[in-house]
């Protein structure tokens, strides 16, 4: 794996922190390319060119925990997508355990509070032919930010864990930072070790979508049916009306959609 990690001790993880950057994984790729080692995480209290899925903008206002993480896993290409999965399942616990809120995973790189996103995760690799030579994966929560400083059209739809009032705000950051890395640590280690079955049951207990109707769109053709499981590879098990069984690895998802039988 490269690097101790917290079970040696919080110095296993190499923490740089920035008061103010374009983007952590911009800076965390900049770094990876530049040999740093797995481990090596970039900490931001702003971002001024946060990025989201599908070259989307993420609004990165003080108050938030903008984090990327190098990996330099021994992984197929294939397996990449899981990454993303284990940064949302570490987020969701770490927010369940620290502000006891109803943290889940939606596949396949957001967690969400009551249906508001709290959290997007975004991961970027660099290959050498069909090898990974480095994973980036980026973490954004709204921990305590001012929605009024959020665009208008993602207000409704954005989440965040405490007010920006806060009076200990500071001192909560900072415990979901070290619990993420905590739980970031052990699931990654038991999936390089024991492959996607270690893991498995963990998604599905964290991915509350699964068994509820869904349409995935950002495709040629939107497809409609049920979230039944999470593949081998990461990507999405959806189960038409007419029984068929279609593997989504990339898309939009959206939850509880009327019409589907």
């Amino acid at each position: 794996m490269g690097w101790k990690g917290p079970g040696s001790g919080r110095d296993g993880w190499k923490i740089i922190r920035f008061p103010e950057v374009d983007s952590t994984n911009s800076v965390a790729v900049k770094f990876a390319s530049e040999g740093a080692p797995c481990g090596t995480c970039v900490i931001a209290e702003t971002q001024t060119s946060g990025r989201g899925r599908r070259g989307r903008i993420w609004h990165s206002p003080s108050g938030g925990l903008w984090l990327s993480i190098i990996l330099r896993p021994r992984l197929k290409p294939q397996d990449v997508g899981w990454l993303s999965l284990i940064a949302g399942v570490a987020v969701s616990s770490a927010i369940r355990d620290i502000f006891r809120l109803p943290a889940v995973v939606k596949w396949p790189n957001d967690v969400l509070i009551s249906g508001k996103k709290a959290c997007g995760i975004l991961p970027e690799t660099r290959f050498i032919g069909d090898r990974i030579e480095f994973a980036v994966v980026g973490i954004g929560v709204n921990v305590a930010v001012r929605k009024d400083l959020l665009p208008p059209e993602v207000r409704e739809t954005s989440g965040s864990l405490i007010s920006p009032d806060h009076p200990h705000a500071r001192e909560a950051r900072e415990a979901l930072t070290l619990a993420i890395l905590d739980n970031f640590y052990s699931l990654y280690k038991q999936f390089l070790s024991d492959g996607f079955l270690g893991i498995l049951q963990k998604v599905r207990e964290y991915c509350d979508m699964l068994g509820r109707k869904v349409i995935v769109s950002g495709l040629e053709t939107p497809i409609y049916g049920v979230a039944a499981d999470i593949a081998s590879d990461g990507g999405l098990i959806i189960r038409t009306e007419s029984g068929e069984n279609v593997h989504v690895v990339a898309g939009e998802v959206t939850i509880g959609v009327s019409g589907i039988s």
